[in-house]
């Protein structure tokens, strides 16, 4: 809870401060739920005095009125996407890449990540800025300038990190939690930068295969008391950053490789799956491109 402080609130001065914590009125919620006849007795202001007090932390500390135009007019443009200039991906996305949001491509090695992500590029690729990152202190801190407007690039649309896993693999099974502090900051300036300057972010993370060994017991129907035991092996693929992660993206798309065909011109066909998404809403949650050395299809 936000302590009370003197500063840019009229009339509470040290003195006052004093008297209040003395009679365990510390905080601004304290303050707020104290009687004003009270509050004028115990620290000898007249009520206008006290008013005044309450009305500047209201003005200080509330959050800013939004009437309904300019809400509407927000939500209107948040809903805003990136084309990726693929027909059918932006049909299984309703649009493409949603702008005020974070947004995930995932999949195992050699699953198409970064040759999709170029291709959201390749339209603007004349117009591409290109920054080398190489620890998560120096991904947080770019974010930050990004929403502090120390760095600033004219006409930005859409952020790419390629990708994330790699910054953060050295902090698995970090005790004191600074790998999951770091990732968390990085969260909240990308979800900023997304809503402030609208618009899209997306993430390159990396899906994991584990094969784990089930013991399946079928039982003889001649002899009952003997049992069988059978070995079966269930594939299981996991999208890493943890359970942190799970729910932080808006959208996540899922890359899976079908089939690799070699004729006159190689290519690999690929399926996108919409694996989960808040925001959006489509009956066609997938669709199948085709990656060759000529781009995706």
């Amino acid at each position: 809870m936000q302590k009370l402080k003197s500063q840019g609130i009229r009339h509470l001065s040290d003195g006052v401060l004093k008297i209040l914590t003395q009679n365990r009125i510390t905080t601004i919620y304290d303050f707020l739920e104290e009687d004003i006849s009270k509050l004028s007795s115990l620290t000898r202001l007249n009520l206008p005095e006290i008013l005044a007090i309450r009305s500047d932390i209201f003005e200080k500390y509330s959050a800013p009125l939004v009437n309904g135009t300019t809400l509407l007019t927000k939500v209107l443009i948040n809903e805003k996407k990136i084309t990726t200039g693929i027909k059918s991906l932006d049909a299984a996305t309703c649009g493409g890449i949603p702008m005020g949001c974070i947004t995930e491509l995932c999949g195992l090695a050699e699953s198409g990540k970064s040759q999709l992500s170029f291709q959201e590029m390749a339209s603007i690729m004349y117009k591409i800025k290109v920054v080398y990152i190489w620890t998560m202190d120096e991904l947080v801190e770019l974010f930050r300038s990004i929403k502090n407007k120390t760095f600033v690039i004219e006409n930005l649309a859409l952020v790419i990190v390629d990708s994330l896993p790699c910054l953060m693999f050295q902090y698995l099974g970090d005790e004191n939690k600074m790998g999951l502090s770091l990732l968390n900051t990085l969260v909240n300036y990308s979800r900023f930068v997304g809503n402030e300057f609208n618009i899209g972010i997306v993430y390159i993370n990396i899906q994991t295969r584990w094969i784990d060994s089930d013991i399946c017991e079928e039982e003889d129907n001649v002899q009952s008391s003997s049992a069988l035991k059978e070995h079966s092996y269930v594939e299981k693929r996991n999208r890493c950053l943890g359970r942190y992660w799970e729910q932080i993206p808006a959208l996540v798309l899922i890359l899976e490789v079908l089939e690799r065909v070699k004729e006159t011109f190689s290519f690999t066909q690929i399926k996108v799956s919409v694996m989960c998404s808040n925001n959006v809403k489509c009956h066609k949650n997938e669709c199948t491109i085709n990656l060759s050395m000529c781009g995706i299809e």
